[in-house]
């Protein structure tokens, strides 16, 4: 039988790439006796992006689809370590916006430590995830089924009323008018302040309802119930609108993205790299930046109107994205790299990790637990806002080269390389519901994933997805797909080409 696998000319695409690499990183070695310090880390910014995704592209086979966990990763980075410090080359005199001085070493080091970084990330998720269905199609999700099914629904339906029950405990806390109130007024200081005195776990029951809802979403639309669809869809509205007014990306846009994944999924017929091009800046402007624009001009006493207005003025919109300190963290990565390379900061060897590990335990029962990496960095570097409770990001790369300098970076990208590429591959072949639901999730968050450290944003991933993993185990559903053939993750093609 014709297999509908298209097998990868690595003879020629890795070769290819590498040339294209040493040509590439000659390139910037030659421009750099021209060009000035701040262009040429925009340069060395450009090349390893474009290195990084013809490897990916390449060594996978030709099979990175538009809509995927590496194509968002790939804009994610481009806009930080690329599109911002070119806008500060072109429109603040390449200046750091923290110090107010001109890009030096320090910066050029923290390109060269991001590049390297994406470019081994890029490499090892090809190669992870080079077995990719490319028959041009997506295949559809397969749904739970058997008895487990029955036990799932019951499981998550609990999980998403005691999660509800958590965050109306939340907003009876702050009071039922202030919530009303905020939701027009943008997150100002006293929303952040009456959510700080409210219990953080109260407030993460939005979080535990939207995964459960999510994955209940998932399962019904694979199922084809179309009356679970529309009710499972209006309680996730219901629950975001009001993070959507205020402008809290970090919560109506992982379930924006998951949605589209969702959708993507679903297109037997392929997804056009053209339709990306095209819509995706519009996409990028209207679920990253202008939410910000909205919360800061409602928050600052601004009109509903006025909001709206400046969230699509072409101006606000690249100066409150690229020349913001919202994409600003190479500028924050260039002083932690300073202070390290200064002996200011000594390598924490890997103990800044232990935040991760320490997240569920709460404060309150261990004062004394690691702090996460951003906590740690903000109050060594920028003690006065940390004080007030004010911090800043310093991208996926800074927790890896805090700990093990660059080449600890480039083994850390090597390893959520590999992992990222697993979970693409057991998606794309014919992905389970459960599957496409942990794949939705990362999706979800890969833009906050990107600007801060993984010990701190990867908690923020597993507030809404560990919960409704673990009614998926206590459904018996991992028991009953490894006594299933069918259900197991072998895919339907890999079945056929067996047969």
């Amino acid at each position: 039988m014709r297999s509908s696998y298209r097998t990868p000319d690595r003879e020629l695409v890795v070769p290819a790439v590498g040339l294209g690499a040493v040509l590439g990183l000659s390139l910037v070695s030659v421009l750099g006796f021209y060009l000035d310090t701040p262009s040429r880390g925009v340069l060395v910014g450009f090349v390893c992006a474009c290195i990084g995704g013809l490897l990916a592209y390449g060594v996978s086979g030709r099979v990175i689809r538009p809509v995927s966990f590496y194509s968002l990763f790939f804009l994610a980075h481009f806009v930080l370590f690329v599109a911002r410090p070119g806008y500060a080359v072109v429109y603040q005199e390449g200046r750091n916006l923290f110090t107010g001085q001109t890009y030096d070493g320090s910066y050029l080091t923290a390109q060269y430590v991001a590049g390297a970084a994406f470019i081994s990330f890029s490499l090892v998720y090809g190669a992870v995830s080079r077995h990719l269905n490319s028959d041009g199609g997506v295949p559809g999700l397969r749904p739970v089924t058997g008895d487990s099914w029955p036990r799932l629904r019951s499981l998550l339906r609990l999980v998403a009323v005691a999660g509800i029950g958590l965050y109306l405990i939340h907003i009876a806390q702050i009071g039922v008018g202030f919530y009303l109130s905020s939701a027009l007024q943008g997150r100002g200081g006293d929303t952040v302040a009456a959510t700080s005195v409210s219990s953080g776990y109260f407030y993460s029951g939005l979080g535990f309802a939207t995964g459960a809802l999510l994955l209940l979403l998932f399962q019904h639309h694979a199922l084809g119930d179309r009356r679970g669809v529309v009710v499972t869809g209006a309680l996730l509205l219901a629950l975001a609108v009001p993070s959507l007014l205020t402008g809290t990306r970090s919560q109506f846009l992982p379930v924006a993205i998951s949605l589209f994944v969702l959708w993507s999924q679903s297109q037997t017929a392929g997804q056009s790299w053209r339709k990306v091009v095209l819509y995706g800046p519009v996409a990028l402007v209207v679920g990253f930046v202008a939410p910000r624009i909205w919360r800061e001009t409602l928050s600052s006493g601004g009109t509903i109107g006025g909001a709206i207005k400046s969230a699509v003025d072409p101006q606000q919109v690249f100066g409150q994205s690229l020349g913001s300190l919202d994409t600003a963290m190479v500028d924050a990565f260039a002083i932690q790299v300073s202070a390290q390379d200064s002996g200011q900061l000594e390598a924490a060897q890997g103990s800044s990790y232990l935040g991760l590990l320490a997240a569920p335990v709460p404060r309150g029962v261990w004062a004394g637990k690691p702090a996460p990496t951003d906590g740690i960095l903000n109050s060594f570097l920028f003690p006065e806002t940390a004080e007030r409770g004010i911090g800043f990001s310093f991208s996926a790369y800074s927790e890896p080269y805090y700990n093990f300098g660059i080449i600890g970076a480039i083994l850390v990208f090597a390893i959520l390389g590999a992992a990222a590429g697993k979970v693409s591959a057991s998606v794309h072949n014919g992905g389970t519901v459960v599957n496409v639901f942990v794949y939705a999730m990362i999706a979800g968050y890969v833009f906050a994933l990107t600007r801060g450290t993984f010990s701190y944003n990867f908690q923020r991933v597993l507030i809404p997805m560990a919960p409704a993993l673990i009614c998926v185990l206590l459904s018996g559903y991992f028991s009953s797909r490894s006594r299933d053939p069918v259900s197991s993750g072998e895919s339907t093609v890999n079945r056929a080409i067996r047969k």
